[in-house]
């Protein structure tokens, strides 16, 4: 076996694996050069760059490799490459141009008989239909994404898919349901996922025992998942608990210290990390400042809430922040994960 067979023997066994350190530091002494001619090399060092919160690396790695994947006989490499461009801009808050990589993946997926290539355009279109609070489209879009991994046995599929089901009946105030899908969904990604996506998924359940009224636990819960993300680095996952920690605080009565975690939470999102949960952070800071009595702060912070959800094509969402703030409300859902 030569030295390239032998590299490319362990990519392949570490992306199975979806131990993607460990691929990035296989593969992070790779010349940039290399990598843009090699898609079999460049599609998995941008799947690491992704997963390690490198966004923008694996989106200029992504974009590099089109004409490379275009000509590659594997036309996996390039659905792959979809994937993962597709996921930085939803992060970035595009999500048009985003719906556009996932409805082509999903079309090329179908034609070369990917049923897993399905299955993931399946789930992370769903997660663009519930950001624009289009609950049934998003519900059946995660069910046949479910259907799907049922077939194949992919558990990691289905943790996500199980995971952003839970998240669409917590919205919709459906405890029990959101519960069941939730605790689904984590049982599966404790055997199959990454540290930061078992840590966002704790995140979820933390607002769901924050909805269910424990606000205590709820807290715990948040700051432990925090706790972790600021370990692995996850700047976006670590703002997300952090904005569920000061709903925890808000729940309490503990106004300020729900002011202090929600700009912290801003804080960190700053520079379009992730303009989904930015939106969400931005939302919950308007309600914390109207509670703590401090209207041009609450104005500030729903106004730039609303910029998001407009630049997110989610008028529904900017409509229910106008309605919390007139009338009040109880807890809120959590973001929504996609795969590459």
């Amino acid at each position: 076996m030569d030295a390239r067979s032998g590299l490319l023997l362990r990519v392949w066994e570490l992306r199975g694996a979806r131990d993607f350190a460990a691929l990035h530091a296989l593969l992070g002494d790779v010349p940039r050069g290399e990598l843009l001619r090699d898609p079999e090399l460049g599609v998995p060092m941008a799947e690491a760059l992704f997963h390690g919160g490198r966004w923008n690396r694996a989106l200029a790695l992504a974009r590099g490799l089109r004409d490379a994947c275009a000509t590659h006989p594997e036309g996996l490499l390039e659905r792959r490459r979809l994937a993962v461009e597709g996921q930085v801009l939803y992060g970035r808050g595009r999500l048009a141009p985003a719906m556009r990589l996932w409805r082509l993946l999903l079309e090329l997926a179908t034609a070369a008989g990917d049923e897993l290539g399905v299955g993931i355009a399946l789930l992370n279109l769903g997660s663009i239909a519930s950001v624009r609070a289009r609950w049934t489209e998003a519900l059946s879009l995660y069910a046949r994404a479910i259907a799907i991994g049922q077939r194949l046995g992919r558990k990691h599929l289905l943790a996500l898919a199980h995971g952003n089901q839970a998240g669409i009946y917590l919205e919709r105030g459906l405890v029990g349901d959101a519960d069941h899908h939730l605790r689904h969904g984590l049982a599966l990604l404790g055997t199959v996922g990454l540290p930061h996506e078992i840590a966002r998924m704790e995140v979820t359940l933390a607002a769901l025992q924050l909805r269910a009224g424990d606000a205590r636990l709820a807290a715990h819960t948040a700051l432990r998942a925090r706790e972790r993300l600021d370990a692995l680095g996850f700047e976006a996952g670590a703002a997300d608990a952090l904005r569920v920690l000061g709903m925890a605080a808000r729940a309490e009565g503990r106004l300020d210290h729900a002011r202090d975690l929600l700009e912290e939470a801003h804080r960190r999102l700053r520079g379009g990390v992730d303009r989904v949960t930015e939106a969400e952070v931005l939302e919950e800071r308007a309600v914390v400042e109207q509670a703590a009595g401090y209207p041009v702060a609450a104005e500030r912070a729903a106004d730039a809430a609303a910029r998001l959800y407009t630049r997110l094509t989610a008028p529904r969402r900017a409509a229910r922040l106008r309605a919390r703030l007139a009338g009040g409300e109880a807890g809120r859902a959590p973001r929504i994960r996609t795969e590459p």
